[in-house]
């Protein structure tokens, strides 16, 4: 399994184009095992050899560049990053941060998108992201509105 797991690593770096450094093949290693999206200081701490902040960085961007790793801020001010095995979206809790994905997508709406568009003739790609309340934080906030 762990030999697998290496070997789909590889192929992802070649098909970028990414050398196999120790680094990259870590991060994507910390990546693949996350249960939600990382922010940048959840990667570095889950790493068994902390990288430089700056190298982090840079890795991840080429990451995102290769369309390896998907970012998305989930409007906390600060990027998430998680390993693009499949294309989902994710729906989040406002009040508790609560993040569910989704496989529902936008994509077949794009052709009437553009068709409809007087300036794109394509679309490269998109982002959705869904925000609410979950159901521990509707039933709290239901609870304290019949007490007031």
């Amino acid at each position: 399994m762990k030999e697998e797991l290496a070997k789909d690593t590889y192929a992802l770096l070649d098909a970028a184009g990414l050398k196999r450094t120790r680094g990259r093949i870590a991060v994507l290693g910390v990546l693949r095992v996350a249960q939600k999206p990382l922010a940048i200081e959840g990667i570095n701490t889950a790493l068994v050899e902390p990288v430089h902040l700056v190298t982090l960085y840079r890795m991840l961007r080429q990451f995102v560049d290769a369309g390896i790793v998907y970012q998305t801020d989930l409007r906390t001010g600060k990027a998430y990053y998680e390993l693009q095995q499949k294309h989902h979206h994710h729906v989040t809790c406002t009040q508790c941060g609560l993040q569910e994905e989704f496989s529902v997508c936008i994509t077949p709406l794009l052709d009437g998108i553009t068709k409809k568009s007087k300036n794109f003739t394509s679309v490269a790609g998109h982002t959705l992201e869904l925000f609410g309340l979950c159901n521990k934080c509707t039933k709290k906030k239901r609870s304290r509105s019949h007490t007031n």
